[in-house]
């Protein structure tokens, strides 16, 4: 049995079943934002890769959106679509 796997077993023989019904909500809660940020992460390094400049100003795709805008918008919307499920 792993370190870790035993320490979370301790952990849980000391909760209440209400304390760890709270306490997997908010480890869950927890894990699904990293798996946002991680997600956003390859998005944006995606966006910077396939990128392109034109006078010293980077963009992303075709319409003239600058990379910054793109960025701004790809955390805005995978934030605001998190809050709307909880």
């Amino acid at each position: 049995m792993s370190k870790h796997y035993s320490s979370v077993l301790e952990m849980v023989r000391d909760l209440s079943d209400k304390e760890f019904a709270d306490e997997f909500d908010e480890l869950m809660e927890h894990k699904e934002e990293e798996a946002i940020i991680l997600r956003l992460q390859g998005f944006i390094a995606a966006l910077k890769l396939y990128g392109w400049c034109k006078d010293g100003v980077a963009y992303v795709g075709t319409c003239g959106t600058t990379l910054g805008e793109a960025i701004d918008y790809a955390i805005e919307s995978a934030f605001s679509t998190y809050k709307e499920r909880k």
